[in-house]
């Protein structure tokens, strides 16, 4: 803890149920990778200037990895990548701005809680879920995939709120319970979607389009 990781190809390299804490992780390959069979934790860190900032992967039935309170700007493809057995909350991440640049991908277990303003796209979640979740001045707000869940989000000045189905990787999840307003071209997005479950939602789009279907959405 506490210390100045830089100019590697993984800043810190952990596997197991480790604690990183109270670091400042810049200019490598991949700041912070951690692999963890039950638990673990990355909090309190300063993590920019990497290709990925922060990666994680929690194993299936144990205790989750947590990732909370970092501050987490300015890498190049990703802020913070998470999948498996994973909780991601209390964190801002910003800055993830190049045309593949992601603040937080979601592979699985929960992203809660974070603020993530100014990347490419806010949040992608492939799996698990993304809620309560401040998410606002990005290209995308949020990109599901596959039969994620989105809801409880406050999304809000983004080019589109929220995109289902993008890449073409198909969406059947569920969008409930979200406040979507000011986005700029649309609320919501469905692209290739299909049984989409769009719940209680309140999207409020004075310019543009609030709910659009397209690519053989159904």
């Amino acid at each position: 803890p506490g210390g100045t990781y830089t100019t590697q190809s993984y800043g810190i390299f952990l596997i197991g149920s480790d604690v990183v804490s109270g670091n400042q992780v810049y200019n490598s390959y991949t700041g912070i990778t951690v692999y963890a069979a039950s638990g673990g934790t990355v909090s309190n860190t300063v993590v920019y200037g990497n290709s990925t900032g922060i990666s994680v992967s929690g194993y299936p039935s144990a205790s989750p990895l947590t990732v909370s309170s970092n501050q987490v700007h300015d890498n190049v493809s990703t802020g913070i990548s998470a999948s498996g057995q994973v909780l991601v909350t209390g964190n801002t991440v910003y800055g993830q701005s190049s045309s593949s640049g992601q603040g937080i991908s979601l592979g699985g277990g929960t992203a809660t809680q974070n603020v993530v303003y100014g990347n490419n796209e806010g949040i992608y979640i492939s799996g698990g879920t993304a809620s309560d979740n401040r998410i606002y001045g990005n290209s995308i707000g949020v990109s599901a995939a596959g039969n994620a869940t989105v809801q409880g989000n406050q999304i809000y000045s983004n080019t589109v709120g929220i995109q289902g189905g993008a890449y073409n990787y198909g969406y059947n999840g569920t969008l409930s319970n979200n406040l979507i307003y000011a986005n700029t071209n649309q609320g919501v997005l469905l692209e290739s979607a299909s049984g989409v479950s769009l719940v209680n939602n309140t999207i409020y789009q004075p310019v543009g389009t609030a709910v659009q279907l397209q690519s053989y959405s159904t």
